[in-house]
């Protein structure tokens, strides 16, 4: 758990966008990614690495209906891939699953904050 987070109230993560636990686990899973390219760009995860790095065990049935509502509240993105020689659909997370995750760049606060009066 990040502590952007916060504490878990009646099984869900408290933040201003709640989340249930199993919601909390796909969305680590979808921003953790693959790695990142030698771009810097995430490379993202498709269904059965989806599946496979879960701490639970489900269906593709059942994932498909768990993840509905993350792309209904734009945690998340689908797209589509090439890989292991079949089309496959890649989730990729939005700006905002990164920011709820705490994945996302420092705050844009920081940079506008003018420390001249300070003598260093």
């Amino acid at each position: 758990m990040t502590a952007t987070l916060g504490s878990i109230i009646n099984g869900k993560y408290a933040t201003k966008h709640i989340i249930t636990t199993k919601q909390w686990q796909i969305l680590t899973v979808v921003c953790d990614a693959n790695g990142k390219d030698e771009n810097g760009n995430l490379i993202p995860v498709d269904m059965d690495e989806l599946l496979s790095r879960l701490a639970y065990r489900t269906s593709k049935e059942s994932m498909h209906f768990s993840l509905r509502p993350l792309l209904k509240k734009g945690y998340i993105t689908k797209d589509y891939e090439k890989r292991r020689g079949a089309r496959r659909m890649v989730l990729v997370p939005t700006r905002l699953a990164m920011q709820v995750m705490g994945y996302g760049d420092s705050p844009a606060y920081i940079e506008d904050l003018d420390l001249s009066h300070l003598d260093v």
